[in-house]
């Protein structure tokens, strides 16, 4: 076979702040492959038919400043010059690999290039997991049946302890994870608040359920808590930053604060809690004890697909 394009998107440069399309993250389609005869060493060649793009992402285009050196992260660190990784889905084309063969569809994490060859998971807290077609788009796999559906379901299921009628306040509402919260929550009873960055966003929220629903670039948060009244009794933590801060003010006795990411941070130098000692005071003055429980998609089951393949969602657009 003559050779064929294999684009790719490759890591350029470490973004300070936002990153730049072009500058820290750059199309190449120059590059060509040979299906037949690229050697195989024993691996696999996978096509690429879906990538995900997520906020962890962000978290691993630094040069070391934005993390602990000492501390050893589950997820390395991009390098430059090379294909961006994530999660994706991808169909085997060939394979001299006895557990994979042409034709498998795979979900895990993969190169942001057309083709690539593979011989094992990239990392081993996340492992290749084969995909039956049962008919749904690829892109399932890299939203509620993927990582962030397995993080929204998971972390809830397994921390909420939530109670029909009580508040459920939510950060980054409209985001994969965060309108998934809001129909959980809406299944159990809870009365929900949904903070977005954009009106269309927050007629999604509303959309998916939410009773309160607003966009925190009009309304601040604070101004937004303190009318509703109820107090805080579950947080869900997408954003950390000035949520946070209002959420802990708010939060009723004995509130659980579930905590998927901190979005705010990705992009800048860690963001201080602004009102950090009036807060404490405030929580033992009226002897609350929000309890904070952070979660990761790897601490969830591999038949997560299985267990919810058929359940009624509402994806984002």
């Amino acid at each position: 076979m003559a050779p064929i394009r294999n684009a790719r998107a490759y890591f350029a440069a470490t973004p300070t702040e936002h990153i730049e399309p072009g500058v820290h993250v750059k199309y190449d389609d120059s590059a060509t492959i040979d299906l037949d005869s690229i050697e195989l060493s024993g691996g696999f060649l996978i096509k690429t038919l879906c990538l995900g793009i997520d906020p962890f992402m962000r978290t691993v285009m630094h040069s070391g400043t934005m993390v602990d050196p000492k501390i050893q992260a589950y997820i390395p660190v991009y390098e430059f010059n090379r294909p961006l990784i994530g999660y994706g889905v991808g169909r085997i084309v060939r394979s001299e690999d006895e557990a994979y063969k042409s034709g498998d569809v795979l979900h895990g994490w993969l190169y942001h290039e057309e083709y690539s060859v593979y011989h094992g998971p990239l990392t081993a807290v996340i492992p290749f997991c084969k995909i039956e077609d049962i008919g749904l788009p690829w892109s399932v796999y890299v939203s509620v049946l993927g990582m962030p559906g397995q993080t929204a379901f998971w972390g809830w299921t397994a921390y909420n302890q939530a109670k029909a009628g009580e508040t459920i306040f939510i950060s980054s509402a409209a985001g994969t994870v965060g309108s998934l919260v809001i129909q959980l929550a809406k299944r159990g009873g809870l009365r929900v608040i949904a903070s977005s960055g954009s009106d269309e966003k927050a007629a999604y929220a509303t959309e998916c359920g939410a009773d309160v629903s607003f966009n925190y670039k009009k309304e601040k948060v604070w101004d937004v808590l303190a009318r509703e009244q109820q107090g805080v009794d579950i947080y869900v933590d997408n954003v950390g930053g000035e949520h946070l801060d209002a959420a802990l003010l708010h939060a009723n006795r004995s509130a659980r604060f579930i905590v998927y990411g901190m979005a705010s941070l990705y992009n800048s130098e860690p963001y201080n809690v602004q009102v950090r000692p009036s807060i404490a005071a405030h929580l033992h003055r009226e002897n609350r004890e929000p309890r904070p429980s952070s979660y990761s998609a790897g601490d969830a089951s591999s038949s997560w697909a299985r267990r919810v393949v058929l359940a009624r969602v509402r994806l984002p657009a």
